[in-house]
């Protein structure tokens, strides 16, 4: 049985990405010197979901990660991409230094019971022509 939960986020300005290669339709490379930070206050495992569908005869592949954070999110995110691991070791790629780029929003809740979820909720959508590559 595979384990597909997400244990790990790490990010890195997409401008920063140098040496990304495809190799296969569901593969690439990147660059060993390249320094991603690790998210490290972050409730795991975090969601990932990625569709593929065909609209008009055009392929879009759609990535969704949802995570929560009691970090302060920064107040301007730049483009950053994502790379997410699996509990398995498996690693795919959100964005890269080419358009189009990742969309992240955060939602920040104030609740009016102690109780409830006061997390940061950061939500990051990728959309491309392309399938979202495992990196190797």
């Amino acid at each position: 049985m595979q384990l597909n939960n997400i244990i790990k986020i790490s990010v890195l300005p997409c401008e920063q990405i140098a040496g990304f290669l495809r190799i296969s339709q569901t593969e690439a490379r990147l660059n060993d010197d390249l320094q991603f930070e690790e998210l490290s206050e972050i409730h795991r495992p975090a969601a990932l979901t990625i569709e593929e569908k065909v609209e008009d005869r055009q392929r879009i592949c759609t990535a969704k990660l949802v995570f929560t954070t009691c970090d302060k999110w920064p107040e301007s995110v730049l483009r950053m991409a994502y790379l997410c691991e699996t509990a398995d070791g498996d690693r795919y790629l959100l964005g890269n230094h080419d358009r189009p780029f990742p969309v992240t929003t955060r939602k920040s809740t104030h609740p009016n019971n102690f109780a409830d979820n006061q997390l940061t909720e950061v939500t990051v959508t990728y959309s491309s022509d392309k399938v979202i590559p495992i990196i190797i």
